[in-house]
């Protein structure tokens, strides 16, 4: 596993309002930029916890996502938390602690989302059409009863794995993304501790 700052999102599952106030909103003149500046940095250092990233525990727990009929075996530290556009992620503690109170920076992150698959297509079908452009290398991968496709893409950025459960309509998209170089193998660390929910 990555020895990095973990996000795991998963897409479309609920909705929250953090109540936190959106600076982008406020007008910006060129004379009061800097002031804007320092006191949200102040605002962000008042209002935060530690941000720094946590190592994962030795301890696991295992969450159920029955929308994509899966089950993911995560670290017994890492948190879930809503997000304002209705994904869910998961996060160590600093990381929790960082989109909690709007940290100014980046994070490394793990996605799962739901594909409409409208045309049944097949797995190799799908991931030429809907990843056209972006391909790199495709993958065959087996392992605890999922059969997925693995990709890397051209920027080196985003890697993904998709595959099909039964019983579940469209294709589960798993995506790692970062500023920093990310491969299938980021993807192989999580369909590892993914199995089918029976």
């Amino acid at each position: 596993m990555m020895n990095c700052r973990f996000v795991l999102v998963i897409t479309s599952l609920v909705l929250l309002n953090t109540g936190v106030p959106n600076y982008s909103n406020l007008p910006v003149l060129a004379h009061n930029k800097n002031i804007l500046k320092k006191q949200n940095s102040i605002t962000v250092a008042q209002r935060c916890g530690n941000t720094e990233a946590v190592k994962p525990s030795k301890t696991s727990k295992t969450v159920r996502f029955p929308k994509f009929g899966i089950k993911v075996k995560i670290p017994s530290n890492y948190k879930t938390f809503p997000r304002k556009d209705g994904s869910i992620s998961i996060l160590d503690p600093g990381s929790y602690e960082a989109v909690r109170c709007q940290a100014p920076h980046g994070l490394y992150s793990f996605n799962i989302k739901l594909l409409p698959n409208s045309k049944n297509l097949s797995l190799q079908a799908f991931a030429k059409s809907a990843y056209e452009g972006q391909l790199k290398r495709v993958y065959d991968y087996n392992q605890n009863n999922i059969r997925a496709l693995l990709i890397d893409s051209e920027s080196g950025y985003s890697a993904y794995g998709i595959f099909k459960v039964r019983g579940v309509k469209g294709i589960v998209e798993m995506n790692a993304s970062c500023d920093c170089d990310v491969s299938r193998t980021n993807i192989i660390d999580y369909l590892k501790v993914t199995e089918l929910i029976r």
